[in-house]
């Protein structure tokens, strides 16, 4: 879906925008964990280099040293007058545009469920008054609700993201703004404007004639106007994709500056080289105890040289000054993320020229404390010498549950009966039927006529896959940690063979097919007839009309009767749901869709699993009158006794 960003907003103060030193940013948050209602919040704020002391420096970055904030961070709705510091470890900065960013976080304990509004407002540039564009505040909200959600009995955490303070265009230029976005509840984040003073402040916000782009957010924009925009942009979590009830939002607040082009035409930007991490690559997982190291290279010409790269990063993450590398120049970034950072954070980064153009701004989510799916040692299955000819089955085991991506990846098998070779077959793993996942196995089946003019012996052959051909199931919002991928041809290569008798004598001439074999120097393939189709497994026959003969809903078809069910579902015809990766709910809840259980009174989490009142939880979560109390033993409603009280007056509902 696509909103229009307002050119004026009503009660909102226009006009410049550089007067304040504030340039924005975000809040997000997470519940700590075996606590009741306790949170932990996690702040990025960014402001004017020039303005605000100390001056982030290289030095200041690796030294992490905190600084006390000139604003603050207090409870504008539900919880009082509640003021929280705003101290800032440097994490990274911008000389040409004038920027610094920092970081920090800090826990606080509610006195109930909420739901809560924390908010940031801060001081202008050189005065202590509070921040604003004129005389109004900027604000940084977040919206907090402690209360189990209603799908999994959990409590929820913000989705995150991170931008640039400041993102330069040039004018009568068309552009498309991706935002990554992540939820570590796995939830769908959406993003819109803000609409009103609790989600931007006084501060005016628009963008004219721009569209955002809901999910995945972006912003498409034709730069006509000069000048400078505050842009806030309200990022919400929703359980699944036909929810309307946010479960909470953040607020994502950065500044466009459009300058003057001359009526020149739009420049060319300079292009990063292809070993620079890609925009579709979305997300990179870092292993536990695991250390990125990885660069962002530029292709330069004669004219233009790579002259910054600014990054917007995660505390701890460290970059070289541009340097040479390879034929190309860029910097090199480490990453050793602690115990505490595992989980998604947003990776923004762009790169200057000697003139002050830009290229596109490039985010990714990096994953901490994931690691990649890899396949374990001699689990491909045909590899080496002397495979037949009619081999139509392949499979290879990995170290961790495998999932398909949610994006198109591609398996592809090479033949060098040509020069150079070819792929003859390609399969896309996100939802090719010839393409199978279960657990920890991908087993994948070639057509029936792949080999048959290929019938000399002793051809080599080999497998190559993309990245992300399968994802790990700790997963960014959009699709899991991703396999790296096949680019080695000696890593899955066999040579074939003719196989010495004919496979189509045995069974009345019918070797191992349903209906018809027909060979050709003993490689042979199966056949139908015009009711029927053949199988991926190249032997069985279903009909056209599967649905008469085998009706599976969530599921294909194996043989004539036979369903081999989608991930989530279970049954002769795959209709049934099934939670079999959430313990079946415990038997303390109910199957609705795959994955989803519905739990019985006093129990919660993804699998029906957590014992809501042992956890000491607020009452109401497993009350189902004033005085009574859910018991996890006996299954039932019972009177509530504290600390060897009596029970409260009354009956109990059973």
């Amino acid at each position: 879906s696509s909103w229009m960003l307002s050119v004026v907003l009503v009660n909102c103060v226009l006009g410049s925008v550089e007067g304040s030193d504030f340039l924005g940013n975000i809040i997000t948050w997470k519940p700590v964990s075996g606590t009741q209602y306790t949170v932990n919040f996690s702040y990025q704020i960014a402001w004017k280099r020039s303005c605000k002391s100390p001056v982030c420096t290289k030095e200041l970055i690796q030294q992490q040293t905190i600084f006390p904030g000139k604003g603050s961070w207090a409870c504008i709705f539900g919880c009082g007058e509640i003021i929280f510091p705003s101290p800032f470890v440097c994490t990274d900065y911008s000389e040409f545009e004038d920027w610094s960013r920092g970081e920090h976080t800090f826990q606080h304990t509610f006195d109930g469920p909420g739901p809560f509004v924390i908010a940031y407002t801060t001081g202008r540039c050189g005065t202590g008054s509070v921040a604003t564009d004129g005389s109004r505040d900027w604000l940084i909200p977040t919206t907090i609700d402690l209360n189990p959600r209603p799908d999994n009995g959990l409590i929820n955490s913000s989705p995150v993201s991170a931008t640039s303070p400041i993102i330069h265009l040039i004018q009568g230029c068309t552009y498309s703004l991706p935002f990554p976005t992540d939820d570590p509840d796995g939830d769908e984040v959406r993003c819109r404007r803000g609409i009103n003073l609790s989600e931007r402040g006084d501060v005016c916000e628009g963008l004219p004639g721009a569209t955002i782009t809901s999910n995945p957010c972006s912003i498409q924009y034709t730069a006509n106007t000069v000048g400078w925009f505050n842009v806030v942009l309200v990022l919400e979590d929703f359980a699944n994709s036909t929810s309307n009830t946010p479960l909470s939002k953040v607020s994502l607040q950065f500044r466009i500056n459009v300058s003057d082009n001359a009526g020149k035409a739009c420049p060319s930007p300079l292009l990063f080289s292809n070993s620079t991490i890609k925009q579709e690559q979305r997300c990179l997982p870092i292993a536990p105890q695991g250390t990125l190291n990885t660069s962002i290279e530029v292709i330069e010409s004669s004219r233009r040289r790579l002259w910054k790269v600014a990054v917007v990063a995660p505390l701890g993450l460290r970059t070289s000054p541009v340097q040479k590398i390879g034929s190309n120049r860029g910097i090199t970034i480490q990453w050793t993320p602690t115990v505490q950072q595992y989980g998604p954070h947003v990776f923004c980064f762009t790169a200057f020229d000697s003139y002050g153009l830009s290229t596109e701004q490039r985010c990714i989510t990096l994953l901490a404390g994931a690691s990649s799916p890899d396949i374990l040692p001699n689990t491909m299955i045909p590899k080496g010498r002397n495979v037949s000819l009619n081999q139509r089955i392949f499979t290879v085991i990995f170290n961790q549950e495998i999932c398909r991506p949610s994006v198109p990846r591609h398996i592809m098998l090479f033949s060098t009966a040509v020069n150079p070779p070819e792929a003859v077959v390609t399969l896309d793993t996100s939802r090719d039927r010839e393409v199978s996942v279960q657990g920890n196995t991908l087993t994948f089946y070639l057509p029936e006529h792949i080999y048959f003019l290929d019938d000399h012996e002793g051809v080599q052959h080999y497998i190559l896959m993309d990245p992300g051909a399968v994802v790990g199931s700790m997963s960014c919002s959009e699709s899991g940690a991703p396999f790296r991928g096949i680019s080695d041809p000696s890593e899955w290569s066999f040579k074939t063979v003719v196989p010495s008798t004919d496979p189509c004598e045995k069974n009345g001439g019918k070797g191992d097919c349903e209906y018809q074999c027909i060979s050709f120097n003993n490689i042979y393939m199966c056949s139908c007839d015009q009711q029927h189709i053949l199988d991926r497994d190249g032997h069985s026959c279903i009909h056209m009309d599967k649905s008469e003969y085998c009706p599976c809903k969530n599921g294909v078809c194996r043989g004539t009767e036979a369903c081999e069910c989608f991930i989530g579902w279970e049954g002769m015809t795959c209709a049934e749901p099934s939670c079999r990766h959430q313990n079946n709910c415990s038997e303390n809840g109910d199957c609705l869709t795959p994955g989803l259980c519905s739990c019985q009174p006093g129990w919660g989490g993804p699998a029906c699993d957590i014992d809501l009142c042992s956890r000491n939880w607020s009452c109401h979560s497993c009350t189902l009158q004033i005085g009574c109390v859910w018991s996890s033993k006996t299954k039932q409603c019972s009177p509530e006794i504290r600390s060897g009280r009596l029970p409260a007056r009354g009956s109990c509902p059973t």
